[in-house]
């Protein structure tokens, strides 16, 4: 979508989201409708993702000496 969006304060998000189109979202109209797509996005950090998989073997993807995603593995 946009770099470290996710690390963004919400008001920057939300200019971002209104002001732009950003990956395959369309930007939007109003403050609320710029809202419920922020809050729509949700990462998982290791310890939610520990408690959805508690039998699996995580595996850290990394980019750049950064954790980019994991791999859940049975």
């Amino acid at each position: 979508m946009f770099p470290f969006f996710q690390f963004l304060p919400h008001p920057v998000k939300q200019f971002l989201v209104m002001k732009f189109n950003l990956g395959w979202f369309k930007k939007c109209k109003s403050k609320k409708d710029a809202d419920m797509l922020i809050n729509s996005v949700n990462l998982l950090k290791k310890g939610d993702i520990l408690q959805l998989f508690p039998e699996s073997k995580i595996f850290r993807e990394k980019f750049l000496l950064m954790t980019k995603s994991f791999i859940i593995c049975s």
